[in-house]
């Protein structure tokens, strides 16, 4: 699993353009869209708002980061 400051800070957009890059499904592009879109729930039950970063905690937490590194750096 990734930690740091990395898997929390990456832009949505930028992530979305890197899927749509290889991808041309929209309901892939749709489901990637509501995954990283989805509120985090707060230990209170609060629901924040998520405008950056990668969900964690999953089994794919690293695919969407690793993803996008791909893309960006040109691999």
């Amino acid at each position: 699993m990734m930690s740091g400051p990395f898997p929390a800070s990456v832009p949505h957009s930028l992530l979305l353009k890197a899927v749509a890059h290889h991808t041309s499904e929209r309901w892939v592009l749709l489901y990637v869209s509501r995954w990283l879109n989805a509120p985090v729930q707060m230990p209170d039950g609060t629901m924040v708002p998520r405008e950056k970063g990668t969900p964690q905690g999953s089994p794919v937490s690293p695919l969407p980061a690793n993803l996008f590194l791909h893309v960006r750096h040109g691999c």
